[in-house]
């Protein structure tokens, strides 16, 4: 008698599932519909590109210790109105050495230092010119060889 009344409560759960639109549990879940263009995944100004060589940005002056190795690096195509990179390098000095270089070197390119985030770990500044900032982020290396990385995140206004 007991499963009679299971079986009859088991099926009267899912009939009410069911007359309220819930699909049923062994449903597959549907895919995204396409975009207009056909495309099921969208671009987004987000989406990244992985870059394997790090470019040439002539505002910034490129590091010229010892042995800074370039490890890898993103950019972002699809970012309206602007330039922007995210790279990664290992380092053979320490971080005081590498934010000393950088604090002295930087303001010959024209870059201006933010003094109130300035730590031992970044480096914060915007150009005098153009509109571009830069952050650099140093941390111990866990790369055998080396005892920095850096991580530069670069952004500029394209001009048209």
């Amino acid at each position: 008698m007991r499963s009679k009344v299971r079986s009859l409560a088991s099926g009267l759960i899912l009939l009410a599932l069911a007359s309220f639109g819930v699909p049923a549990l062994a449903d597959p879940p549907k895919p995204p519909p396409p975009t207009s263009r056909g495309n099921p995944h969208p671009t987004s100004e987000y989406d990244t590109t992985h870059v394997n060589e790090p470019p040439a940005i002539g505002l910034l002056p490129q590091y010229t210790g010892q042995g800074a190795k370039f490890d890898n690096g993103l950019t972002y195509p699809n970012l309206k109105g602007t330039i922007c990179y995210t790279l990664r390098y290992h380092v053979k000095e320490p971080q005081s050495a590498v934010q000393e270089w950088y604090c002295s070197n930087l303001p010959s390119y024209g870059w201006v230092i933010n003094q109130q985030q300035l730590t031992d770990k970044q480096i914060i500044a915007k150009h005098k010119k153009v509109m571009a900032t830069v952050a650099i982020y140093l941390d111990n290396s866990l790369a055998p060889g080396f005892k920095t990385d850096m991580l530069i995140r670069y952004r500029e206004a394209r001009t048209r």
